[in-house]
This record gives structure tokens, sequence and C-alpha cells, in this order.
């Protein structure tokens, strides 16, 4: 079920943050993650055990439980961005939940406090906004470029074609996505590119819908069984049509 309310940041984090986004209290327990490459801080505002989380990026689609009655807010980090803001080592959030006792000062406890949406936003946002250091390392702009190449290709894109377009050598790639991604940079291409079919399946274009193999072969796989088997090994389930 999906119950969870997305909004864009101001404009001064877009760059870094891919949404704001927000959970109301439901009766529901348990919410779906998808593999995405990104990094999420979420804040519990539980009356009873108000606290802060911090969501490293999936590597198969897993279900959270969720404490019933609960509202949920928090922040989704553009994939690489996450270092900027978070001091924890990326990696070893992959696959884990690490609850914190704030970010950067901000608390559950303070949010649960706040009247309404909005002032949760502000406070938010204020608080990213103290945290963005003020210039940023090459190595930022060279994942800003990687990322953004596997993005535009739909992540069907080889590593040495992406080592060459941002120059430097497969190592480095490995090295760069492991420390500010928190996977090697081949699964974040599988990811992409895995999201891409996903959402092409969930909403599809307007003319002829295409097959199964149409669209295994028009995102870059050698055939049918790849697509599934990629889906298989993150766990999510593909209605396989003619």
């Amino acid at each position: 079920m999906d119950i969870c309310r997305e909004f864009l940041p101001i404009s001064q984090l877009r760059p870094f943050a891919e949404c704001i986004w927000y959970s109301p209290a439901v009766d529901s327990t348990r919410f779906e993650i998808v593999p995405d490459g990104s990094v999420d801080v979420c804040f519990v505002l539980s009356e009873r055990a108000p606290r802060t989380l911090l969501f490293g990026t999936t590597t198969r689609t897993s279900t959270y439980e969720l404490e019933s009655g609960v509202p949920y807010f928090g922040v989704r980090f553009r994939p690489g961005s996450a270092p900027l803001f978070v001091k924890d080592n990326i990696s070893d959030l992959t696959d884990n939940a690490r609850a914190v006792p704030d970010f950067h000062g901000l608390s559950a406890e303070e949010l649960l406090e706040a009247s309404n949406m909005d002032e949760r936003r502000n406070r938010l946002e204020s608080t990213l906004l103290r945290a963005l250091p003020h210039s940023y390392d090459r190595r930022s702009t060279v994942l800003s470029m990687a990322i953004a190449l596997i993005e535009f290709r739909k992540g069907n894109v080889r590593l040495r074609e992406l080592a060459a377009e941002c120059g430097l050598s497969d190592r480095q790639v490995e090295r760069l996505f492991l420390s500010e991604v928190g996977i090697a940079p081949k699964l974040y291409m599988r990811i992409r590119r895995f999201r891409s079919v996903l959402s092409h399946l969930q909403d599809p274009p307007d003319d002829e819908p295409l097959s199964i193999a149409d669209i295994a072969a028009f995102f870059g796989y050698t055939d049918q069984s790849h697509l599934a088997r990629d889906f298989r090994e993150f766990n999510h389930q593909l209605a396989v049509t003619a």
C-alpha cells in the first residue's frame, strides 16, 4: 500500500534531496521498500517512543514493519548526496536501518511538538540548509556526472564506459560508489535499470503496450529471462505476459 506523500524541497536543496516525505498515522503496519539507491533520514513521530532512524539504500525489495497509528516523516537524499549530510559510513548503512539521537540537532521529539506539517517541513529544511557544505570537492562533481549518465541511460551503461566518461579508472569508480552511494556501481546500474522497467510497467505509455520480451530488449536486457532474473534477485514480482 502506498501511504507516503512526497513534497519537493525548497530550490536550494533540490540538487541533493529528492523529496521531503510524510506518512500519516494508519492502522496498516507493512510498508514496501523497493531498491532505488537512496538514503533516507526518518523521524518516527511516536508519542510513546519518538526516534530518529537512518535508512541506507537497499539491494532487495523488503517490507518494513511500521508502528501502528504513528506518523513518519523524513527526507530522501538523491543517490550520492547523503554523505554531504550524514556522518555515518554510507556503505555500513546499506540494507540496514540505524537509530541515532538526532539529525544535526533536530530530534523526533522536536518535530512531534510542531503544530502542523508546514512547520515540520520548515524545521527540517532549515536543518538541511545549515548542514549543507558551502563547497564540494571534485569527487562530488565526478559522482554527479556518473549518476546523471546512468540515469540518462536508464542503467544501461558499462562500467568501463562510465569510468572513461568520468576520467577515472574502473577501480576508482568502484571506490567512489561504495563510499558515496553505499553500493558498487554495477549494482547501482542494475537497480536503476530495474527501476526504469518498474516505472514503465506501473505507468505504461498511452500507445500500444509492449510485451515483457519487448520491454526487456528496449531496456537493454539480453532476453526476457534476464529481465525476470533481475526482478527475482531484487525480490520483486514480475507479472510476465506474452
